[in-house]
């Protein structure tokens, strides 16, 4: 008998998680739910609609933003918007604090 968070289509083969998305509450499911519209789990094997949250592009595509900057999805791209002194795609780089400006003095 399959465990919540997986199911078989027939009850007689092996067991297998919840795909991405949906979940399962019961035990012995042949099925699994769908997360409501809009929603999803970030992972497999969800055993409660409690685990779908708001689709995010961000996460769906693992992006991860270093020193502090947040990932932005906007006009079908996704990028990192850096916080000062942070530049590159992942906000890896750290500028020196005189960028953009020249320095006097050393």
């Amino acid at each position: 008998v399959c465990l919540p968070g997986s199911f078989s289509e027939t009850g007689l083969v092996t067991c297998r998680p919840c795909p991405e998305g949906a979940y399962q509450p019961a035990h012995g499911a042949t099925e699994c739910l769908l997360c409501e519209d809009g929603l999803t789990t970030n992972s497999s094997g969800s055993a409660n609609a409690s685990e779908c949250f708001p689709w995010d592009a961000c996460f769906a595509n693992r992006i991860t933003c270093n020193n502090g900057g947040h990932c932005a999805a906007q006009n079908n791209a996704i990028s990192c918007l850096c916080a000062p002194g942070f530049s590159g795609q992942h906000c890896e780089i750290n500028m020196p604090d005189c960028l953009p400006f020249s320095c006097q003095n050393n």
